[in-house]
């Protein structure tokens, strides 16, 4: 309940902790370090403050192409188009680089429910 070894987190939740260090952020939700995964009534008690928690954050990561949590935020695919890459300064002006690729057609069609339909998420 203090602390989690580094080293027995998967590769998503360290993914999560440092994009959140590199935006900045003070607190980092992971919801199933959050909840007991194996416990109905506890999955109904934090299920009830999931509007709260979700309204109050800044950002939300999900690794949509994982199949678990140990595939990581960035899980490469085999028919996506290189990317444009290009540095720009982050918020301490320091130098970040930005990845650019052309979105698949459809992707985020809302309408007709095609919204990451391929992704394991």
């Amino acid at each position: 309940m203090r602390s989690i070894s580094l080293n027995l987190l998967p590769r998503t939740f360290l993914d999560a902790m440092l994009l959140t260090r590199r935006f900045k952020l003070k607190c980092l939700w992971i919801d199933s370090l959050c909840k007991l995964q194996d416990s109905t009534s506890d999955w109904e008690i934090e299920l009830a403050k999931m509007g709260h928690i979700y309204r109050g954050s800044s950002i939300t990561i999900a690794a949509t192409s994982a199949k678990d949590s140990r595939d990581g935020c960035f899980v490469e695919k085999k028919n996506w188009i290189d990317p444009i890459t290009f540095e720009i300064p982050d918020i301490d002006r320091l130098p970040m680089t930005a990845f650019v690729r052309s979105a698949s057609h459809n992707i985020h069609d809302f309408s007709q429910n095609r919204l990451l339909e391929d992704e394991s998420l």
